[in-house]
């Protein structure tokens, strides 16, 4: 941890009434709470996509163009979605930590 964070934290402490410790635990324990919700969103995505892999051949009729294309749209948009999901399911499970840090800088910013 760096002295701006570490000021900062101090400050939010004082700030909350608390100790600094306790504000880091607290940290931590969200970071394992937001990973388990990304981790949620991302098996909502995979099961969204894979109901629509089972439906693809009413999708990609031709009669249904404008369906095809919101589906394709939709899919995109969930895969980037995915992404930023997994990126804060792993932090906040294998490096808590890190997690913590980084929201306390993006706090800073």
């Amino acid at each position: 941890m760096n002295d701006n964070t570490a000021i900062f934290l101090e400050k939010l402490a004082n700030k909350l009434g608390t100790t600094t410790e306790y504000l880091w635990k607290i940290l931590l324990k969200q970071a394992f709470n937001d990973a388990v919700i990304s981790t949620i969103y991302l098996i909502v995505i995979c099961v969204i996509f894979y109901i629509m892999y089972l439906k693809r051949s009413y999708l990609m009729d031709e009669d249904n163009i404008g369906v095809s294309t919101i589906c394709v749209i939709a899919i995109l948009f969930m895969l980037i979605f995915a992404c930023f999901c997994f990126e804060s399911a792993i932090s906040g499970f294998f490096n808590p930590e890190y997690w913590a840090l980084n929201e306390i800088i993006n706090s800073i910013k």
